[in-house]
């Protein structure tokens, strides 16, 4: 007898997948509870000095999903997403942690050792046992060394506090960008695409779980295209706290990108608003900050300095002292003399490093990543072309902010390794985008089939 549509054969059919769902949902929450308590049990036992990194750890998961839970609106996206970041992250500071106490090396970038030295130093020169003022610079190079001193000094567990909290930082980050290829695309699926990319991709599972300030960079970047994303729902008041929060993150960890993701949403507003006040305002704020940020080029004293940032000439020739594996060293004295090679540089900030130049087994780690991003790209061009056509309200200020960073990264650091970090601000953006390419494809699959 053939089943007919509709009938007991035909409703058992349906009801498999589900239920067959659920079973490994069971299975797998069941496997968390009786894996968690032996991996934090072999983590006090490895580390029993730590125990306070772990209950920080506890108190800032706790922290995320409440935070996750009411910018998302009761939606389960965001929470999931920051969960399995921040858990990757945890694993991976852990992880990083055994790697430096034993070798206490520059194992990935001594910025990373030179934060634990810097604080030690301040700690010193606070408790009298020097006399000299620790040379740290102002500004941005000045904030984040001293916030670690302020950690060092309440707790015997320092070497592993700023990374669990830089952890925190690069988990929200991860969840707000894929709240904001949701909003942007209107589908689940291109948020669930763009937070698995942000909280897996091994560079920002690294460099979220190290004693750097990237991860709190990235989830300035995320915060404003999380309202970018927003604000077209629920108008510009209701984000502006937000605005403000990721502005003033910014300003004290990155000067120079606080203002060219000013001058990049600005450039996106015009575009995506071709009459009224919003476009007066935002060709206003263009002209502000691109008269500062070039009046910088050349200057001695800047903008950049008041801020306690190195200009832009002294930041690009850090980065050709003694040449580079990019191009050899070049005068930066003047915008155009930046601009005369700034395609070249376009392309080593967008698709290095080339896999075929790759030297050192460093350089090898980074060869599969490449590859995956190089994948990547027709999803992000798809991505792109959707976004600009279905909400343009919000689609151009994104492209604003990553073609902003991108330009400047491009224009100032492409002299030097650094970019493969600092252009991870800009990927962020183009992550959102990729979802929504991701997403299109599995639509048209769908129909076809």
């Amino acid at each position: 007898m053939i089943p007919q549509p509709g009938g007991a054969s035909a409703v058992w059919l349906q009801g498999t997948r589900p239920r067959r769902q659920g079973v490994i949902r069971s299975l797998a929450a069941r496997l968390v509870w009786v894996a968690a308590p032996i991996v934090v049990g072999f983590l006090v036992v490895a580390h029993p000095s730590d125990v306070t990194a772990l209950l920080l750890a506890a108190l800032l998961c706790l922290i995320g999903v409440a935070i996750t839970r009411a910018a998302e609106d009761g939606e389960a996206l965001m929470v999931r997403t920051f969960l399995l970041a921040f858990a990757v992250r945890i694993v991976a500071v852990y992880l990083l942690y055994g790697l430096l106490t034993v070798h206490h090396s520059t194992l990935f970038v001594g910025d990373d050792v030179q934060y634990d030295r810097e604080a030690a130093l301040v700690q010193l020169y606070w408790h009298g046992k020097t006399a000299l003022h620790p040379t740290i610079g102002f500004g941005s190079d000045w904030n984040y060394p001293w916030i670690n001193a302020v950690i060092l000094q309440f707790s015997p567990s320092f070497l592993l506090l700023p990374r669990v909290v830089n952890a925190f930082a690069g988990a929200l980050a991860a969840a707000f960008a894929a709240s904001a290829s949701r909003r942007l695309f209107g589908s689940e699926r291109a948020g669930r695409a763009t937070g698995l990319l942000a909280a897996l991709l091994p560079s920002y599972v690294i460099w979220s779980s190290l004693n750097l300030r990237e991860a709190w960079i990235w989830l300035g970047v995320s915060l404003l295209a999380y309202a970018v994303s927003r604000f077209p729902e629920v108008g510009v008041r209701s984000v502006s706290r937000v605005v403000l929060l990721a502005f003033a993150i910014l300003a004290a960890f990155r000067p120079w990108a606080f203002f060219v993701l000013i001058a990049g949403l600005a450039l996106g507003l015009l575009l995506a608003f071709p009459r009224g006040r919003a476009r007066a305002a935002s060709a206003l704020a263009l002209i502000a900050v691109s008269a500062l940020v070039f009046g910088s080029l050349g200057a001695t004293t800047s903008l950049f300095h008041a801020l306690g940032e190195r200009s832009l000439p002294e930041i690009h020739n850090t980065f050709a002292i003694g040449g580079s594996a990019l191009q050899p060293v070049r005068d930066f004295g003047n915008g155009g003399t930046a601009l005369s090679y700034a395609p070249q540089t376009l392309v080593y900030v967008v698709l290095g490093p080339f896999p075929g130049s790759v030297r050192g087994l460093r350089g090898l780690f980074s060869v599969p990543e490449v590859l995956v991003w190089y994948s990547l790209l027709p999803f992000v061009l798809m991505g792109l072309g959707r976004g600009l056509r279905s909400r343009p309200t919000s689609g151009w200020p994104l492209v604003g902010m990553a073609g902003g960073l991108i330009v400047a990264i491009s224009l100032v650091e492409a002299n030097g390794g650094l970019i493969y970090r600092h252009r991870l601000m800009a990927f962020l953006v183009l992550l959102i985008f990729a979802g929504g390419g991701w997403e299109r494809l599995r639509s048209k699959r769908e129909i076809t089939a």
